[in-house]
This record gives structure tokens, sequence and C-alpha cells, in this order.
């Protein structure tokens, strides 16, 4: 006995991957009538597209409306340094004894 002989022997036997009669014989129009139809059935969904869309605009809209809000306050505060400001400059003016035409010498050079 060849060692094939006792591999075949002690292995195989008749009940062992045996296919059903007939198995085969519908199995490609099974298979294909089970897969959908990708140009019947595609239909396109604009909901789909748009909730990220919308979510995006959703998160830069109430960005805006919260920074809109803190700018509001510091509106007030930029009127107070302005004025701050204002009163700085004057003070400077006196100490400086420059009167209006000075001021506006001074002005004229610099866009000439």
């Amino acid at each position: 006995m060849n060692e094939e002989d006792i591999v075949v022997k002690r292995f195989v036997n008749d009940k062992c991957f045996k296919v059903p009669d007939g198995y085969f014989e519908g199995l490609s129009e099974k298979i294909m009538s089970n897969i959908p139809d990708t140009n019947a059935n595609r239909v396109f969904n604009i909901h789909k597209i748009l909730k990220p869309v919308l979510y995006a605009a959703c998160i830069v809209f109430a960005v805006f409306c919260i920074s809109n809000l803190f700018d509001k306050n510091n509106d007030k505060i930029d009127e107070a340094s302005i004025a701050q400001s204002d009163a700085y400059s004057e003070a400077i003016i006196d100490y400086a004894m420059m009167d209006n035409l000075d001021i506006y010498s001074c002005l004229a050079s610099e866009y000439n």
C-alpha cells in the first residue's frame, strides 16, 4: 500500500462532502434574483446632503450670535476709552501749548 491509499482509506468516507441533487441547477438564477437593481432603486436623498450643511450653518450662526453678545459689552468699554483718550490728548495739547492753527499746520504738512 502506498501513502495515498492510506490517507484515502483513513480520511475519506462516502458521507463526506456530498452536495444535494439538483443544487446547482437553479443557483445562478436565485443569486441574481437576490441582487437588487441599483439603477431602479437609486433615489437622490437630499436630506443626507443637507443635514450636515444645516448643522454647520447652525453652529456658525450660534458662534456669530455669541460673539455679537460679547461685542455689545465691549462697545461701552470702547466709548469710555475714547472719552479717556480725548481727555488725555487734550491734556497733552494744553501742556504743549498748541492751538488750533498749530494743529492744522502740522496735519497739513503731513499730507503735502
